[in-house]
């Protein structure tokens, strides 16, 4: 039972995490209401933004946040790391691989308690150090789980729930931003809606890794998943008396 706990644990926190994610990325673009498509993949020309819609845009902070941006932002990464924690704390690796595997654990931490003190608009669409080192500990604990041994049935796909926890470092942010300036007209500054693929990147990874990692918990899998590494384990050399 405690893969599938393990599983059920991430898969609600990423789930969880993408809803206030969502909720936070509505909040933000708030002075962008009734304009948030324009010009969005060239449905209508960009222009007509209201100049509470452009100074958001621009990360001005002359119109202040919205009240709880910061909180549920927070609280969306400390879900991603307290969902990671969860299941990478229950892999049966040894203690040196766990050690790396927890790594992007702390911050993400780190990262929620620098959002949830952040009250300057300003600071939306700045690459922090956490967010950098977010990244580079979550490539770090997806090295590991690739080249462990394979004694662990979902280590494969806890790749996939990596990749929805590592949704707030340098690279996911920069991807968010490259495909909205893509994808967008608004492409001056940061279009509108920037932040959306981010909860969606969770949400897909949420409910492929609840898929993937349910069925690599099965009873026959596991089993059959065993004797292959059993087959494949080198003989023992035989000692001469």
């Amino acid at each position: 039972m405690k893969p599938r706990f393990s599983i059920m644990l991430l898969t609600a926190s990423l789930l969880v995490a993408a809803v206030a994610a969502a909720v936070a990325t509505w909040l933000v673009w708030l002075p962008c209401q009734g304009s948030m498509f324009n010009g969005f993949l060239g449905l209508r020309e960009a222009s007509g933004f209201s100049d509470a819609c452009l100074a958001r845009m621009d990360g001005n902070a002359i119109v202040p946040l919205a009240s709880g941006v910061a909180e549920v932002r927070a609280l969306s990464a400390a879900l991603l790391g307290w969902g990671w924690w969860g299941y990478a704390s229950r892999l049966q690796v040894s203690k040196t691989a766990k050690a790396v595997v927890l790594l992007p654990v702390f911050p993400i931490v780190g990262l929620a308690a620098e959002t949830w003190l952040s009250t300057d608009a300003g600071t939306l669409w700045e690459m922090t150090t956490a967010m950098n080192m977010i990244s580079l500990a979550c490539l770090a604990a997806g090295i590991v789980l690739l080249l462990h041994p394979a004694d662990n049935p979902t280590r494969y796909v806890g790749l996939i729930g990596l990749w929805g926890v590592a949704s707030y470092g340098v690279v996911h942010v920069a991807a968010d931003y490259m495909l909205m300036i893509g994808l967008s007209a608004a492409n001056w500054d940061v279009p509108p809606g920037t932040g959306y693929l981010t909860a969606v990147c969770m949400a897909v990874c949420g409910l492929l890794f609840a898929v993937l990692g349910w069925r690599a918990t099965r009873p026959h899998h596991s089993e059959a998943h065993a004797t292959a590494a059993t087959t494949l384990r080198l003989p023992e050399p035989v000692v001469q008396g």
